[in-house]
């Protein structure tokens, strides 16, 4: 079975941010990491990132939510 990860980010710090990714990057086939932050940020490499970049509004998690199952 192929997994996919999504976390929604709001105003994460991002050294925990990355630590805690890496925790559970390996279990998964990716990781879709949805910047709901309405600043800039500058997010690990490690994740494919999408979401609030275009518009840095927060329109919250069930709307994140049901973009990255689209």
């Amino acid at each position: 079975m192929r997994i996919l990860a999504v976390v929604v980010a709001y105003r994460p710090n991002v050294a925990s941010l990355y630590q805690n990714l890496a925790l559970f990057s390996d279990e998964v086939e990716g990781i879709l990491l949805w910047k709901n932050s309405p600043f800039e940020i500058d997010y690990p490499k490690l994740v494919d990132c999408c979401g609030a970049d275009e518009t840095l509004t927060n329109r919250g998690i069930s709307y994140a939510l049901n973009r990255a199952w689209k």
